[in-house]
């Protein structure tokens, strides 16, 4: 019965590859064959809805026991990975609260406070205690329960419901914050004590946000990105200078040294190439503009900034508006591009296009903003290096652009100019 084709075109033309697909769902086991082919030899497929007979399928003590009873289709919900009586995947069924992209990785957390992670893995950006890539979202390991999580370059970090934050991945410059410059592949506590209430990945850097409002940074300094009036590397957090309450802070998780906050009174603050929303809507960037990142109409000027690595490049010093005349709710930058949300849930995208990362269906460079193309709804959107990632209002998480080590998290390798479904 295992190979014996079926005439329900729902299911397909034959069971056995779904058979014998493996699942990771501790509650079915780490493998669906013995249960399957159990069932299969009482259980007879006549049509697409008619089970002839149904069998109990003792189960050991040592783990949860499912339902008492199976069809072909509870056979097939358990080859893709779903527990009987509606349990969770390989990835989990809980919808995504955020999504944050990085280098080559995303990562995402979901409605009932775990995060998951894909992509590239070799430094252990994933937190599952491997350096395996991932083209599908995978768990991020200590049982922790989170209430924020960022991506930044190489590395993440998360803020757990009690407010201590966690990081894990690379750790060249102390980007982790555990005192040390020591790769971790799952997640290590930050040390200093601090409540947080959120925190945001840089290239080589991270940033938190106290539940007082106060912002303090750690990880490499070169640009002066951790906003300590130095240029020193830190590897435990250093409280930002200036004294200011922030309502938000975002770090470029990709492409170049730069971070923002947000006061509580509207005002924002920066240091080093960004992009930013007035009360208003309007979106205004600035900083580099070598592929159209500024979203002006062009790759020249306004200005001409001196590099230390690159020499003279186009670039803004003040913030420019984005053309279009779009009403946005929010912007992310990413490594050469940037994408916005719009207050009616569109998102639209500009600058560097070589992976599909504007999510247009080309691979067209573009000076202004351009919508993605697809018929979803967002209420946010992250930039990856060379990907982009967005949550829609139902919370589903969708990715496009460079899909290198899985970084899409579709469960392929295939980049994609268009948006593609985060594996559930």
């Amino acid at each position: 019965l295992v190979e014996q084709r079926t005439e329900n075109p729902r299911v397909g033309s034959s069971i056995l590859p779904l058979v014998e697909q493996r699942t990771e769902n501790p509650r079915v086991g780490s493998s669906i064959l013995p249960l399957a082919t159990a069932f299969a030899r009482f259980a007879v497929i006549r049509n697409a809805y008619a089970i002839s007979e149904f069998i109990e399928v003792p189960v050991s003590a040592s783990r949860p026991r499912p339902c008492a009873s199976f069809s072909v289709f509870l056979i097939l919900l358990v080859a893709a990975g779903a527990a009987c009586g509606g349990g969770t995947g390989p990835s989990g069924s809980a919808p995504f609260a955020e999504v944050s992209a990085a280098i080559y990785f995303s990562c995402g957390l979901r409605t009932n406070a775990v995060a998951y992670c894909w992509g590239q893995n070799g430094q252990g950006e994933l937190g599952d205690g491997t350096t395996s890539d991932q083209t599908r979202p995978v768990l991020v390991t200590g049982a922790l329960t989170f209430a924020a999580i960022g991506a930044g370059g190489g590395h993440a970090c998360g803020v757990m419901t009690s407010g201590a934050a966690y990081c894990w991945g690379v750790n060249g410059y102390g980007e982790l914050g555990d005192g040390t410059t020591t790769e971790r592949t799952s997640p290590v506590p930050v040390q200093g004590g601090l409540t947080f209430a959120a925190t945001t990945g840089g290239d080589n850097y991270s940033c938190g946000l106290t539940t007082g409002g106060a912002a303090y940074c750690w990880g490499d300094n070169t640009f002066g990105e951790l906003g300590d009036s130095t240029y020193t590397e830190r590897t435990s957090p250093v409280p930002v200078a200036g004294g200011a309450r922030f309502a938000s802070i975002s770090a470029a998780s990709a492409g170049g040294p730069h971070t923002c906050g947000v006061t509580a009174g509207g005002v924002a603050y920066c240091w080093a190439h960004t992009c930013g929303v007035t009360a208003s809507g309007g979106a205004y960037c600035w900083g580099w503009n070598t592929y159209g990142q500024l979203g002006i109409g062009t790759t020249t000027g306004p200005e001409t900034c001196q590099d230390p690595s690159f020499g003279n490049v186009a670039c803004s010093s003040l913030p420019v508006s984005v053309a279009g005349g779009l009403s946005f709710a929010a912007v992310s930058v990413g490594g050469t591009h940037a994408c916005g949300v719009t207050t009616s849930g569109a998102v639209y995208c500009w600058g560097d296009n070589g992976y599909g990362q504007l999510g247009d269906g080309t691979s067209t460079q573009r000076t202004s903003p351009v919508r993605v193309a697809a018929a979803l709804t967002f209420r946010a959107v992250s930039g990856g290096s060379s990907h982009t990632c967005g949550l829609t209002t139902t919370r589903l998480a969708f990715c496009w652009g460079d899909n290198f080590r899985g970084a899409l998290g579709d469960g392929t390798g295939v980049s994609s100019s268009v948006p593609v479904l985060v594996v559930q």
